[in-house]
């Protein structure tokens, strides 16, 4: 066989093995991203995330969906917003809430919307916490059970769950996946302690998406924001109730009764007229 025809046979043969381990390596990451929408809308659609059994089944939700975020984020170079985008919009019939709406006068699904900015947040948390740092960690978030944070002041401690409306006034919203938030155990300790000002707002703007999405009602929304906006409200003393007879201290001298103020006053002795005998005679 000539040089040349070797040559060009092994540049072909060089090629086609190129073309084959891309096209296998597009195939595996396809499949991938398939595996990891299908276990996202498993795990994040609305009966998941609001109506979960127990409260260890939505916890299990949400440390299970956390890995998925970050296989996706380290395997194929997607975003958390650009998965859970395709997981809740993807053009394929199984999205959870239909092809995403563009338009000026386009609206998000408020259900998806509350799913969204929940594990969003989240997942940033648990990148701040450095729940993703090592395989141990991620073979507890893939197994749903909290990670070990790695960073800051808990180091080595396990990752808790707080709550962003206190399940203390509001049976079965523990169990709700976006009133969680996966932090540290001091912060969980902390929220024993009046709420500030940021956890006010956050609480009421959940609230209010709770039942913008018909998720509870109107009477549930009413009684819970007042429970936030107590604490927002000004304390101070109460005013002292006075009564009729009670004078105040500083009132100065008590002015003299008139004669016509007291009707049992006796009145006044008559003059005495001068004795016709005490004139001197003259």
């Amino acid at each position: 066989m000539p040089i040349g025809d070797l040559v060009r046979h092994i540049v072909i043969a060089v090629i086609l093995l190129v073309l084959a381990a891309f096209g296998l390596k597009t195939w595996n990451k396809q499949k991938l991203e398939t595996r990891i929408v299908r276990d996202l809308r498993s795990l994040t659609n609305p009966t998941a995330s609001f109506e979960a059994r127990t409260n260890d089944v939505a916890r299990s939700a949400l440390f299970r969906t956390m890995g998925l975020l970050h296989e996706a984020k380290s395997k194929l170079d997607m975003e958390p917003a650009e998965i859970l985008s395709e997981a809740f919009h993807g053009d394929d019939e199984g999205a959870l809430f239909g092809p995403k709406e563009t338009g000026r006068e386009s609206s998000s699904d408020p259900k998806a919307q509350i799913i969204g900015e929940g594990l969003l947040r989240n997942y940033t948390h648990c990148t701040n916490l450095g729940l993703f740092s090592d395989g141990a960690n991620l073979m507890s978030l893939g197994n749903g059970e909290p990670a070990t944070i790695t960073k800051g002041a808990s180091s080595g401690e396990n990752a808790v769950i707080s709550y962003i409306v206190d399940p203390g006034i509001a049976s079965g919203i523990e169990n709700i996946v976006p009133n969680m938030v996966i932090s540290s155990p001091g912060t969980s300790e902390a929220d024993d302690e009046i709420p500030n000002e940021f956890d006010i707002t956050s609480a009421k703007n959940l609230i209010g998406a709770l039942y913008r999405a018909r998720l509870i009602d109107r009477d549930a929304e009413d009684r819970l924001t007042l429970h936030y906006e107590r604490f927002g409200s000004p304390t101070g003393p109460e005013p002292q109730k006075t009564s009729a007879n009670d004078v105040p201290e500083d009132s100065g001298p008590n002015p003299e009764p008139q004669p016509d103020s007291n009707p049992q006053a006796k009145p006044p002795a008559p003059e005495e007229e001068d004795c016709p005998f005490d004139t001197p005679l003259e």
